[in-house]
């Protein structure tokens, strides 16, 4: 933490610095998150809470034709 502040300091960043004081927290919090990940992945791997990426309201558009022939390649692959 010392080294944090020293770093903003020398950058003459001055208003940043009582955010450090924030970083216990984050790494507090990223240790919790650690261990819960582990607990789960243990205990009950077939439930793993994931992020859900690509939800949107807003449609991408048609799929380029060398997404298709990535995806036709994959099921060849995988058949």
């Amino acid at each position: 933490m010392l080294l944090n502040a020293m770093a903003i300091w020398r950058r003459h960043m001055h208003s940043l610095i009582p955010l450090v004081l924030t970083v216990p927290v984050y790494w507090f919090l990223a240790s919790v998150a650690s261990y819960l990940a582990l607990h789960q992945l243990f205990f009950n791997p077939s439930q793993l809470k994931k992020t859900e990426h690509g939800i949107s309201n807003v449609f991408a558009g048609p799929v380029s034709n060398k997404q298709n022939e990535v995806e036709d390649m994959a099921k060849n692959i995988i058949n």
